[in-house]
């Protein structure tokens, strides 16, 4: 009589809360007759993560959302013509998965997601032609929790996609070798496709608890 009881809710503390996370992924660019693959290009991904009121198979499942931008500005030349692609235009992701302590060592988590990402690129020429790339990701990491702060580490696999940049032209012509020419309208671009090949990375984060 007189003691106090808390009440502590299942599931590692490091499950809730806002935070950052990075992996690399490759994208290729091409255009008529030409492709270039850019190496390690950095998928920065800040959001929140919080509790479903629901249990899978014992374990407590969250759920994330957040922005996430790849980090990619490169510049495309020929025949004297420069345009710029970039992934400076803001994309989303939504995750779900579950976790727990791994047990073993004081502080240490394990947690598996699923979700689904867009990453989208911007075209400086054809009045800034963009196109959004959906991605699905399947990551497992451990984590590190000190008080507040935890620190992530694991793989992330992703599904390829890829998309076509529309310059506006309102007409073509198509040759005998199947290329294309815009004659009316918006003139054509020198990189008409973006595409992310399948892979796995290496995933890195923090994450803030509240």
């Amino acid at each position: 009589q007189g003691d106090s009881v808390r009440y502590i809710s299942p599931g590692p503390e490091w499950m809730r809360g806002v935070g950052f996370e990075s992996y690399p992924i490759d994208v290729i660019l091409s255009g008529s007759g030409w492709e270039r693959k850019i190496s390690n290009v950095p998928v920065r991904k800040f959001g929140a993560t919080g509790f479903p009121n629901f249990i899978f198979f014992g374990k407590k499942v969250h759920a994330g959302f957040g922005l996430l931008s790849p980090g990619m500005d490169v510049k495309v030349i020929n025949f004297g013509k420069t345009e710029s692609v970039t992934g400076g235009m803001q994309g989303g992701y939504v995750n779900i998965g579950f976790g727990d302590y791994l047990k073993l060592l004081p502080n240490i988590g394990w947690n598996v997601s699923l979700g689904m990402e867009r990453l989208n690129f911007k075209n400086s020429e054809g009045s800034g032609s963009g196109v959004g790339l959906l991605l699905l990701g399947l990551d497992a990491r451990l984590l590190f929790q000190y008080k507040m702060v935890t620190f992530s580490v694991g793989q992330i696999n992703h599904s390829q996609s890829n998309g076509n940049f529309n310059s506006g032209c309102a007409t073509e012509i198509e040759d005998t070798e199947g290329e294309k020419t815009c004659v009316e309208g918006k003139p054509e671009l020198i990189t008409k496709k973006v595409s992310i090949p399948a892979g796995t990375s290496l995933l890195m984060g923090i994450n803030f608890s509240y």
